[in-house]
């Protein structure tokens, strides 16, 4: 996005969106150019969110439409002005429609402007992460995992690294820019895997210190517990809220938490740290940070990027650093 922001004329009737951009003017320079450039609950007029991929913008609703034109026409107007002012050359809605049948909510896409690629790259930090913008409600990279994205690679040297739930191995591909010794990556999908692969390969990382299993990171924890219990230094815990596997049964991050705490305690090293993030945003946050403390001796919340700024009573996403295995008195 260009760094002069103008003034926005017509659109001056929705003064969170101007807000929005002016604070991230400039922000991301040299940095990266995939952020979120409106965040939910900056706007009022609707709920949502958009994010920029490069040239393409991706607007995500979350509430339901009446039809594919009422979304089309709801976002019409900021389509029109940030492809003319700020040069992106495509979009897409992401959002679900109501179904008349009561079968539940089907999701669905609307494409505005250039066709965005089937795949395209995004830079982070000098790496160049794969996305796609037609394959439902997650492109292949997490924004709000940026900063610490950055972290582990700082943290990574000669380090073993283990990345659970690994989903396309972002977190993976910047621990062996870091300088790791070893990165296992672990994730129920294979198609995920794969693409974490080719993440891997098409940034020059040496693929040969990259481990990938496709499984239930719980299952994997608990054998790699009794395997090889202590051995490694940094460990990436990042579930989904919810989801399904044919190995592992129905996932539900609230009822795992406290297991998946345990199991990456036993295979962290003395001085090993571990990363844990969760978006359940109804879920009980004396539970969360309760089972982290009743490990860890360090247990540090840290803010996600300024461009998902917390803009209601609870936050929509929590992240932790954890270090410091507690010894049983």
């Amino acid at each position: 996005m260009p760094s002069s922001l103008g003034y926005l004329g017509d659109f001056a009737n929705e003064p969170g969106f101007l807000v929005a951009l002016e604070r991230r003017q400039g922000l991301f320079e040299g940095i990266t150019d995939a952020y979120r450039l409106v965040h939910r609950g900056e706007m009022t007029s609707w709920d949502g969110s958009i994010d920029c991929f490069g040239p393409y913008v991706r607007f995500w609703s979350y509430a339901p439409a009446e039809s594919v034109e009422s979304l089309q026409k709801q976002f019409d107007p900021h389509w029109k002005l940030l492809s003319k002012r700020y040069g992106f050359k495509g979009a897409v809605i992401v959002s679900a429609l109501k179904d008349p049948h009561n079968r539940g909510l089907t999701s669905t896409i609307v494409e505005m402007g250039e066709k965005a690629p089937q795949r395209f790259d995004v830079s982070e930090w000098g790496l160049r992460y794969h996305v796609s913008l037609s394959s439902g409600a997650h492109t292949g990279l997490f924004l709000d995992q940026r900063d610490n994205r950055k972290r582990v690679r700082a943290l990574a040297k000669d380090q073993r690294v283990a990345n659970l739930f690994a989903y396309t191995c972002s977190f993976s591909a910047a621990a062996l820019a870091g300088g790791a010794s070893e990165v296992v990556s672990v994730d129920t999908s294979g198609t995920s895997l794969a693409r974490g692969k080719t993440l891997m390969t098409d940034n020059g990382l040496d693929i040969s210190k990259a481990k990938f299993y496709q499984e239930d990171a719980r299952l994997w924890l608990k054998r790699e517990g009794k395997r090889a219990p202590a051995s490694f230094g940094l460990v990436i815990c990042d579930p989904p809220t919810f989801s399904t596997s044919k190995t592992g049964g129905a996932f539900s991050v609230s009822d795992a938490w406290p297991e998946l705490v345990l199991g990456v305690k036993k295979l962290l090293i003395p001085t090993g740290e571990a990363l844990f993030s969760h978006n359940h945003q109804a879920g009980d946050d004396k539970l969360y940070l309760g089972s982290l403390t009743a490990v860890f001796e360090e247990v540090l919340e840290v803010k996600p990027p300024l461009d998902f700024p917390q803009t209601k009573d609870k936050a929509s996403v929590h992240h932790y650093w954890c270090k410091g295995i507690k010894k049983l008195s």
